[in-house]
């Protein structure tokens, strides 16, 4: 069996110090080895929580230690760029979380640097990794036939959100680019397909539905917004293709229906208060509206309540798995850095489109330019 996969993680907000980090610890194929953050009082938390993990605040320190195999950012976006090439530099494995950037002109940068031959990279596009997804996937080519429709649900609550992130939204940032690069992924994943337009209508920074037009009959309505409630499960992808029906409930039902598919159900299971659950949907509903309820006024203004809500298997812990795969064995991911950079082009063009009020062909002809080290290392 292999060592740990030692890991210098940089950038320990609220997402990767509340999802990442407790993965990574209950993972034997990975270890801890330096927690990095620019903001002292972030690593003092840390360093209580993590007691025997080393700590720091050079980012670049990390990516040239040598007691670290690989390196995970979970920065913000606008701030990932030099990291990545302090890791490629050092000829670490990066995985850096989405969305890749929030410029094309960066976006594509990035995607020129890991070209590079020998560079091991993901971007932390975790659905795929989810086994419902996996199961919706066979199912849907399985029945794919014709003309295809598919829905995408995906509504929280801002009102929950952390101030930072609630000003950075209303501020002129948008959840299109922070949370739909997700679908965006997922559904190319599913169609094995690039999308070819985008529509927008909608609100612009949140709380839009847009229109994404694929080749094969296939168009995807993605709903998404933050004028819901933390207490409704907030995603369900719904698929209508060859006269069947293929929907996944929030990672936690899968129900199917047609005369190429049959018919079925399946549970999967998720957590509540740390212990496994598998339960009817109607359960996990009613456990997702108690958790709801009981959130505190302190947690609500200091933006954690997470861990009262059940936690689905939304592809974290694959995504980590799949990872150490890559890092220590080559093995690619569910999603190259072509597909990853794209995902972030196709939400940036969404944004314009939205302003303008029309469809927006997609085209990005430069994600398919070499870089100049490639062609040299062609000939």
């Amino acid at each position: 069996m292999d060592t740990p996969l030692r890991l210098g993680v940089i950038g320990c907000g609220g997402f990767t110090a509340g999802k990442h980090l407790p993965n990574i610890v209950a993972n034997p194929r990975l270890a801890l080895a330096v927690l990095c953050d620019r903001d002292p009082a972030v690593i003092a938390a840390l360093a209580q929580r993590h007691p025997g993990v080393r700590t720091g605040t050079d980012f670049a320190a990390v990516c040239a230690d040598p007691g670290v195999d690989a390196v995970l950012i979970g920065t913000k976006p606008s701030f990932r760029l030099p990291i990545m090439a302090a890791a490629v530099a050092a000829g670490k494995p990066i995985l850096v979380e989405k969305p890749l950037s929030m410029r094309a002109d960066e976006a594509l940068a990035m995607l020129r640097l890991v070209r590079r031959p020998g560079v091991r990279f993901m971007v932390g596009h975790n659905r795929p990794y989810s086994p419902i997804m996996r199961d919706a996937r066979a199912l849907f080519r399985r029945a794919r036939h014709g003309r295809t429709t598919i829905t995408y649900r995906i509504v929280g609550e801002a009102q929950l959100w952390p101030e930072h992130h609630r000003s950075a939204i209303l501020g002129g940032e948008s959840t299109i680019l922070h949370e739909l690069t997700h679908v965006f992924d997922l559904l190319m994943w599913l169609l094995d397909a690039e999308p070819e337009s985008v529509s927008v209508r909608g609100g612009g920074s949140m709380d839009n539905v847009l229109t994404l037009d694929f080749p094969g009959d296939t168009t995807a309505v993605i709903i998404a917004g933050d004028n819901g409630s933390a207490g409704f499960p907030k995603e369900r992808l719904e698929i209508a293709t060859n006269h069947a029906v293929i929907e996944a409930r929030s990672f936690v039902e899968l129900r199917w229906a047609g005369a190429c598919i049959g018919g079925g159900r399946r549970a999967y299971p998720y957590h509540v208060a740390g212990a496994e659950v598998t339960s009817h949907y109607a359960e996990y509903e009613d456990r997702l509206w108690e958790a709801r309820a009981g959130i505190t006024a302190a947690e609500r203004e200091h933006g954690y309540y997470y861990h009262r809500l059940p936690v689905e298997d939304k592809g974290h812990v694959g995504e980590l798995d799949a990872f150490y795969d890559l890092a220590r064995h080559g093995v690619p991911p569910a999603a190259d850095a072509r597909r990853s950079a794209l995902s972030t082009l196709i939400a940036l063009e969404a944004i314009a489109a939205h302003a303008s009020g029309r469809c927006h062909a997609l085209r990005f002809p430069a994600l398919d330019q070499a870089p100049a080290q490639e062609a040299a290392h062609a000939r």
